[in-house]
């Protein structure tokens, strides 16, 4: 499998900590947001997500299908200082993946931080991954963009995500 779309895959596949604790995570600001993060498994090479929230967050990255929550247990979301951590556990394609994501910011013009996933058995061989994240916000969505329109460029190639999903297995 390409590294590109290998990393894609593993990106869709990171459970959904900020959409599980939806209400005790910071808004973000609606419009085009700008996220740039790196995955351990393809270290010094950045991913650029430009993603359209909507007002009510719609569109989110890392919201999910309703039926996946079913997967997950409870979310565990704490605060320390400036800080929101969140734990979930989760069943993703046979593996117990154990996710706790930190991060911090405004919201409202940015923020970043890290989620790091360990996967029992190992997912597609990985034993665990970490995704490191920093976002800005870059003023109203583009003319046409609807909410969860999004587009991402990394080594390799770019991906249109909604073009991604059509094309992928559903289970």
């Amino acid at each position: 499998m390409p590294a590109l779309r290998r990393a894609a895959l593993a990106l869709l596949a990171l459970p959904s900590v900020a959409a599980l604790a939806a209400d005790a995570m910071p808004a973000r600001k609606p419009g085009l947001w700008e996220m740039s993060s790196e995955m351990s498994m393809m270290p010094g090479q950045k991913m650029v997500a430009r993603r359209c929230i909507g007002p009510g967050g719609d569109g989110d990255l890392l919201e999910r299908n309703p039926r996946e929550h079913k997967n997950c247990g409870e979310a565990k979301v704490s605060r320390k200082g400036a800080e929101v951590i969140t734990e979930v556990v989760c069943k993703v394609e046979g593996s117990t993946a154990t996710t706790r994501a930190t991060l911090s910011g405004d919201f409202q013009a940015q923020y970043g931080g890290r989620v790091d996933t360990r996967y029992a058995p190992p997912l597609h061989g990985m034993t665990s991954s970490t995704l490191s994240i920093a976002a800005r916000w870059l003023g109203p969505c583009a003319p046409g963009q609807k909410p969860g329109d999004t587009e991402i460029s990394m080594p390799g190639g770019r991906i249109n995500l909604q073009e991604m999903k059509k094309n992928m297995p559903q289970r």
